[in-house]
């Protein structure tokens, strides 16, 4: 005689209406350590991060090299954080609803990335460096952007502040390295080969990075942390935290509560 396996988490919830699901660890949906998803999406900002804040510094070859002077340099930057903060919130709520993983959102990040250095080297005419750089660059800094905070809040929630602060440090800080190779190193004889190699690597990062990456299940609670709060919590104190269990008869959800519920 068999039984069906009881599912290995449950779902509870608190006086606000909010969902958590319980049981399963990271390991258990990873195979490895969530902090993972902190370090992926760190080592992702820091590679998308150079193509706004190193572009100023690489301004004055490019400058000379294509002819782009004045209004120019300065609108394919603006342009540039125009389709980053377009995409964000779109790509946003394309992650949230299931139709755009998060594998998918860093690949599409990796290839507009690479466009958008591949125009900075190559664009014949400022228009292909509109579309290179500002459209298909700062629409992938949105995606990638975007998938890396969301990842890190949802593996975190329940300390979302510090690990989503520091993942949105390297998105400033990355590009220190790059800022140094393009002002010191690059010029008018190797400019293209030095901002091809830059966005081949720095794609590659992404592109490995968001292989990785793994979306917990809907509200997915750390097993070894009370959602419900500490005891100095008030939403802690009532007795009227509910619980989510299978019936008996089948693997569908029912919801239960103590009896002194009302």
């Amino acid at each position: 005689m068999t039984s069906s396996a009881q599912p290995t988490y449950r779902e509870v919830v608190d006086d606000n209406g909010r969902v958590y699901r319980i049981g399963e660890t990271d390991r258990d949906i990873l195979g490895r350590s969530r902090a993972w998803m902190v370090w992926l999406p760190w080592i992702s900002m820091m590679a998308i991060s150079s193509s706004e804040y190193a572009f100023t510094s690489a301004e004055d070859t490019l400058a000379d090299a294509h002819g782009w002077h004045g209004s120019h340099i300065f609108w394919l930057l603006g342009a540039w954080v125009l389709f980053q903060a377009a995409v964000a919130f779109p790509a946003g709520k394309l992650r949230e609803s299931g139709k755009l993983s998060a594998r998918a959102a860093m690949m599409l990040g990796a290839a507009g990335s690479l466009m958008g250095y591949l125009a900075l080297a190559y664009s014949p005419n400022v228009f292909f460096a509109y579309l290179g750089f500002s459209f298909f660059g700062g629409g992938a800094a949105g995606f990638v952007y975007a998938t890396c905070v969301n990842m890190v809040g949802k593996w975190y929630p329940e300390r979302k502040g510090g690990k989503t602060g520091f993942v949105n440090g390297g998105f400033a800080y990355g590009s220190v390295p790059f800022i140094f190779i393009f002002t010191s190193y690059m010029d008018l004889a190797n400019y293209q080969g030095v901002l091809f190699a830059v966005g081949v690597f720095l794609a590659g990062l992404v592109a490995v990075s968001g292989f990785f990456f793994k979306d917990p299940p809907k509200n997915w609670w750390p097993p070894h942390v009370d959602p419900l709060g500490a005891a100095s919590d008030p939403r802690s104190h009532g007795p009227c935290a509910r619980t989510r269990r299978p019936s008996s008869s089948s693997r569908r959800w029912r919801p239960s509560r103590p009896a002194s519920c009302p």
